[in-house]
């Protein structure tokens, strides 16, 4: 009976795969209860006196363990933090009574208690956004599973982080709303951008193509970025810009461009929606080639352009025909 209540405790004390408790560790569990002068043995108090076994041989037991396996431990806990250490830590076995250890990944210290479960990364325990704000649908759409955040503040259930796109000046602030909806702030210095869902409504009057970006509002000018959606990139690829109550303007960003300032609008190419019958029947053509929510029209100084992004392709009307930007 007292082998089964101490089963819980076996592979630690014994270690290296055993799945029973020797005589030893039975003795040595039972004297701890004596000299604590307990006249009985109850499952009550069993516990108590397992540590204080576990406690005296976990250093020994652990002492040797393979440095990869601590790593797997400290990778299986971070989950996406991890991501930002390399896979070659070095371990160093500092303290045999609480068996802990040491590591080191470049800029990063990490020590692991492996007796009360202890983890620290830089000092301070490693902290996540909850899994309702990295599981839901338009996290995963923007951010994905593969972005590194790790929550720097958390007040009134909203979670700030740092560290995002390994650029420690770039900071979001998360709160879960409820049924799968989330509420996503850039915080910058210049300005606070608000992630908004391209499922809204509010770009129904716009091309069906802009729908594959990141829908950042700014929320100083009500101007939206469009921005690609890849770990690495904050690129803005296009800005909408509000000309009336319920609608707004589109204007594409040269790829040179990485900040904005709404002076700059009018030397952006604006997109239109394809009226005349000619550029109708363009893009039917086309749409044979490129499904034509990702063909787009755009003017500038009243030159017309038709655009294929995803071709990385332009052409320019001339003369009642389209001419190839691109060199062949």
């Amino acid at each position: 009976h007292i082998r089964s209540i101490f089963y819980s405790y076996a592979i630690i004390c014994s270690g290296l795969g055993s799945t029973d408790l020797s005589e030893e560790d039975i003795y040595n569990i039972l004297k701890a209860g004596i000299n604590k002068r307990m006249t009985t043995i109850s499952p009550n108090n069993i516990h108590d006196y397992a540590d204080e076994v576990v406690n005296a041989r976990i250093g020994e037991i652990t002492k040797n363990l393979n440095s990869g396996y601590l790593s797997e431990i400290v990778f299986d806990i971070l989950g996406d933090m991890g991501n930002k250490l390399t896979l070659n830590i070095k371990w160093k076995f500092i303290k045999s009574t609480v068996a802990s250890y040491k590591g080191i990944s470049g800029d990063i210290e990490i020590h692991l208690n492996l007796l009360n479960g202890t983890l620290l990364v830089n000092g301070a325990p490693p902290s996540f956004l909850p899994r309702e704000i990295s599981r839901s649908s338009l996290y995963l759409r923007v951010f994905s599973r593969k972005t590194n955040f790790e929550v720097s503040r958390t007040k009134d259930k909203v979670y700030t982080t740092i560290n995002a796109y390994g650029k420690n000046d770039v900071k979001y602030s998360f709160k879960y709303l409820g049924n799968n909806k989330i509420r996503v702030v850039e915080l910058t210095s210049d300005a606070d951008y608000l992630l908004l869902d391209p499922n809204g409504g509010f770009t129904s009057d716009l091309p069906t193509m802009l729908s594959d970006y990141s829908y950042w509002c700014n929320l100083s000018d009500d101007s939206i970025e469009l921005r690609e959606i890849k770990y690495d990139s904050t690129k803005i690829s296009y800005l909408l810009v509000p000309e009336t109550p319920i609608g707004y303007s589109c204007w594409v960003v040269p790829s040179h461009v990485d900040t904005i300032d709404l002076e700059q609008i009018p030397r952006f190419e604006k997109l239109v929606q394809p009226l005349d019958g000619s550029l109708l029947k363009t893009r039917d053509i086309l749409s044979k080639l490129e499904p034509s929510e990702h063909i787009l029209f755009s003017v500038k100084d009243k030159e017309l352009k038709l655009l294929l992004p995803r071709y990385e392709l332009e052409f320019v009307l001339r003369d009642g025909l389209f001419h190839s930007l691109q060199k062949t």
